[in-house]
């Protein structure tokens, strides 16, 4: 969030700008993946309590 102010609140070109903010967006999609991936991978074990709950709705 910190860095976010800083790119807009300082004076740096418009295409750095873009740019910085693009990469900020894709490590937030990618931290989401491999978020959702950890989650996937722990309700693959056998017996999980959360799998029989969750098949269940």
């Amino acid at each position: 969030i910190f860095f976010l102010v800083y790119i807009l609140s300082h004076s740096i070109s418009r295409k750095v700008r873009q740019s910085l903010i693009l990469l900020c967006e894709a490590h937030f999609a990618l931290l989401y993946i491999l978020n959702l991936n950890m989650i996937s991978k722990a309700l693959k074990h056998k017996g999980s309590v959360i799998t029989e709950i969750l098949s269940q709705l």
